[in-house]
């Protein structure tokens, strides 16, 4: 009695730990963290009792499967990376492939071993204990098998959008209360081998269709990444044809006080003999501030934060900014899609609110440590932002305005990070913090 009670626990504690590293595996922790450092194996444990809770209560789980896959995404949603339909995703998956894989191997050996459902389930035979080992076996292959895909083709470039995130997690979960429900029809009908037979094809058939279903989901974001990585090639080059415009008419305003350089050498030298001290200090501040309107150049090992800082800075000295910058070189860890979409929108609103304010200040500092990037790009104001437009909601009525402080603070949650915008010293801050993925 006591080592079937043990095997019973053994087996459910290996199922919780199996289905909490299956999310922690796919889905990456915020922090870098290890499985036990990112609480898998509280959450592994508590998912263990659950089950346990479960044998005991009834005959077999049914919609407690819910409840388990609750618990994933709450494990998902508090300690793991991506976004929460992603997690939806992964935890309602693990839980499928767990209920279906269950769901056959029990049909299947009541069929082939023409044994009562309810013997297998509620039973301390051999037969138990051989069908729950081959449940397990099958539960691990096709979580692993899933997991290694998972990981090649979603870790850190999940590409579907939300809509079709959100069709295919609510397949899922249709698929798993079928399962639940046509495994409720079988124990019903536990003494009609048809139904076993049935319910063994269907279960298996649910099964073979899931995985189709899988590889159309990685065939989509395939699809999603090559549209992508050319939209991210075409705005680079858009980027740095631009830059190159600015850049020719700085270079030419550089050529041209070069070209100077002797002509004034020589009228300070003149003045300078006449005894006109302050005209020739005079003289030399205007010709320093001319020549402070040089070309800006960022040189990180980044092509497209090159490209995007480098056009925005050359537009801001362009309107007479006075721009600030300082940067780390490296942006591992963050997509360049993403980074083009934050640093763009981020230097947008800036550029555009500095040129308007009587200072015309911008200054940007781009800092990291082991686990995050931050962000940080500050333009001056006449007058509080924040009093006046807490929401920070577009004035502007034209179609797509409006729309960069919301894309701002959805890639700051992609990163599980934070974005705040605040006011200090007559400057408008925009702060983002983006965790580093692996």
């Amino acid at each position: 009695m006591i080592l079937t009670e043990t095997i019973e626990i053994a087996v459910n504690v290996f199922q919780g730990l199996m289905l909490t590293y299956y999310a922690y595996s796919v889905l990456g922790s915020k922090k870098n963290a290890s499985y036990v450092q990112s609480r898998g194996l509280v959450y592994g444990i508590i998912l263990a009792f659950l089950i346990t809770i479960a044998n005991y209560t009834v005959a077999f789980e049914s919609f407690f499967v819910i409840v388990y896959a609750l618990l994933i995404f709450v494990y998902a949603f508090r300690e793991l990376h991506g976004t929460n339909l992603f997690k939806g995703f992964v935890s309602v998956f693990a839980l499928l492939v767990t209920a279906l894989a269950s769901a056959f191997s029990t049909n299947l050996f009541s069929y082939v071993l023409n044994i009562p459902l309810e013997y297998i389930l509620s039973s301390r035979s051999s037969e138990r204990y051989i069908t729950m080992a081959f449940a397990q076996l099958f539960i691990l292959y096709l979580l692993v098998l899933s997991m290694r895909i998972l990981k090649k083709e979603f870790r850190n470039k999940n590409l579907m959008s939300g809509s079709e995130l959100l069709i295919i997690i609510l397949e899922l979960f249709l698929s798993t209360v079928v399962c639940i429900l046509l495994n409720m029809i079988a124990f019903e009908y536990k003494e009609e081998r048809k139904v076993q037979f049935v319910s063994v094809i269907v279960f298996f058939s649910i099964l073979v269709i899931n995985i189709i279903i899988c590889g159309l989901i990685i065939d989509i974001n395939r699809k999603n990444n090559i549209a992508r990585e050319n939209e991210l090639l075409k705005i680079k080059n858009e980027y740095n044809n631009r830059f190159v415009e600015n850049a020719s008419l700085q270079y030419e305003t550089i050529r041209k006080i070069r070209h100077d350089y002797k002509n004034h050498l020589a009228a300070v030298s003149a003045i300078f003999k006449e005894g006109k001290t302050e005209k020739a200090v005079q003289y030399l501040e205007e010709g320093r501030s001319k020549s402070d309107e040089k070309l800006v150049f960022v040189q990180t090992r980044n092509d497209i934060v090159n490209a995007v800082i480098n056009l925005k800075l050359s537009a801001a000295k362009t309107l007479g900014i006075d721009c600030a910058y300082s940067s780390v070189a490296d942006f591992k860890g963050i997509d360049d899609y993403d980074l083009c979409s934050l640093l763009s929108n981020m230097l947008d609103n800036a550029v555009t609110a500095a040129a308007e304010s009587e200072r015309k200040i911008l200054q940007i500092n781009i800092s990291a440590n082991e686990w995050s990037y931050m962000f940080n790009v500050k333009n001056s104001i006449d007058s509080s932002v924040l009093t006046v437009n807490p929401s920070l909601k577009t004035t502007k009525s034209s179609e797509g305005h409006g729309l960069g402080t919301v894309i701002i603070r959805e890639i700051a949650e992609k990163y599980d990070g934070v974005c705040d915008f605040y006011e200090e010293d007559d400057l408008f801050c925009c702060n983002v913090l983006l965790n580093i993925k692996e």
